[in-house]
């Protein structure tokens, strides 16, 4: 298990690093620095303890990536890997009466420094043509908006997710920020309403941001 997986593991499930801390008995401090790279060597009990964690709880460990059990996996590597992830979030929601998009875990300027600008609002377009509900959970104090403020809830620092994840109709999307970029996506309608669920839960509890000042 590389730190990579760890992290796709951890927004598959919808842990915290907390959460995964108490979970394991392992640090909280132990565990970030494994999932940022800050550890060229972990221990090889730790990355066991945490792989049979995960495993415990239907996460499947393959090449390069992960999987929950029993799920239809998909898995977009390399340059184009966000253009067809957001293929699939149109081609997906053109089938559902309600187009929901609910994203965790997005930092906005990273997002821009990683995809360019001109693909990014042409698939917003794309989005509003469609009549595309967005929400989006960022980290407290992040005023890099793209879209409307309303559309955005500040979660606090403590518990925000690093791991960028989409649930658009059946479907769970994950991007692992590594070069090159690469994204998990997991069609399974129980797990997506599951992720949903969440999602919801986290956004009742959010914090409205603040609107960004005037340049």
């Amino acid at each position: 298990m590389d730190r990579y997986q760890l992290a796709a593991a951890r927004g598959m499930l919808g842990w915290t690093l907390k959460e995964l801390s108490e979970k394991t008995n392992i640090t909280i401090e132990a565990i970030n620095k494994f999932e940022r790279g800050e550890v060229a060597n972990p221990r090889e009990s730790t990355i066991r303890l945490i792989r049979q964690c995960f495993e415990d709880h239907g996460v499947e460990f393959i090449d390069r990536g992960i999987r929950r059990k029993g799920d239809i996996v998909s898995h977009f590597e390399g340059d184009e890997a966000i253009d067809r992830l957001f293929d699939d979030i149109i081609a997906t929601l053109k089938k559902y009466p309600e187009k929901n998009l609910d994203i965790f875990g997005i930092d906005e300027k990273k997002f821009l420094d990683n995809y360019p600008e001109e693909n990014l609002t042409a698939h917003i377009k794309e989005r509003h043509k469609l009549h595309i509900k967005q929400r989006l959970l960022i980290c407290e104090g992040d005023t890099n908006y793209v879209g409307d403020t309303s559309t955005y809830r500040w979660v606090p620092k403590e518990y925000f997710s690093t791991t960028p994840t989409f649930v658009y109709g059946s479907k769970v999307a994950t991007i692992l920020w590594e070069l090159p970029p690469q994204i998990i996506i997991v069609n399974n309608e129980l797990y997506a309403q599951e992720r949903r669920r969440n999602f919801n839960m986290m956004w009742e509890k959010a914090l409205m941001p603040e609107r960004k000042a005037a340049q």
